[in-house]
């Protein structure tokens, strides 16, 4: 019987890394290189959403947004492996669970965040392949993000994913995106995000 091979690498391995290349996400143990986006519709999407959902959520203490933040996934009996690693454009995280992390690990401020987000919302660029997003998707889901938007600037359309349900919403004109109950009370119109 042969002994399964562990897929990704060591928390200081991961450090080094991102300081010698710069951002990556670590997929099925394959390094992928991250890059700013040249689209400007990207980054004000983006930034748009998240100022949104923190008006509404900081003030009130459910939690905050993110751009561009690292997280990682750990296996549970091992802290110090790192199994993958994401960078969503944005991510949300309930101030309880934040809090918990924050408390468990005294030194969360210099290591990245080994925190499954409780929503991702990726920006789709005008090069990204739709097999890929979707495997990203199938991803970010299985790795316990609760809801998931696909935010399309060119097509002023919102996807949304849910884990464990076949059912996909899109959102497009005059319709509403609501933060659900991983967002309780959040509801903007989508002109709000594409302006």
């Amino acid at each position: 019987m042969y002994a399964q091979e562990k897929t990704g690498m060591s928390l200081q391995e991961f450090m080094q890394r991102w300081d010698e290349i710069g951002p990556f996400e670590l997929i099925d143990g394959e390094v992928a290189p991250v890059s700013p986006t040249k689209m400007f519709a990207h980054t004000t999407s983006a930034n748009r959403l998240m100022y949104k959902i923190n008006l509404l959520t900081v003030s009130n203490g459910m939690g905050e947004a993110f751009v561009e933040g690292t997280f990682i996934t750990v296996p549970s009996t091992d802290p110090n492996w790192v199994k993958g690693s994401r960078v969503p454009d944005v991510m949300y995280i309930s101030a309880g669970r934040l809090s918990a992390y924050k408390q468990a690990n005294p030194e969360w401020e210099s290591h990245p965040l080994a925190l499954v987000p409780d929503l991702v919302a990726e920006v789709i660029a005008e090069n990204d392949n739709y097999t890929e997003v979707m495997k990203k998707v199938t991803q970010y889901l299985r790795d316990g993000v609760r809801l998931l938007w696909l935010l399309e600037p060119e097509t002023r359309t919102i996807t949304v994913h849910r884990p464990n349900s076949k059912q996909i919403i899109i959102l497009s004109g005059d319709d509403r995106l609501s933060g659900e109950d991983v967002i309780p009370g959040f509801e903007i119109p989508l002109t709000e995000i594409f302006g």
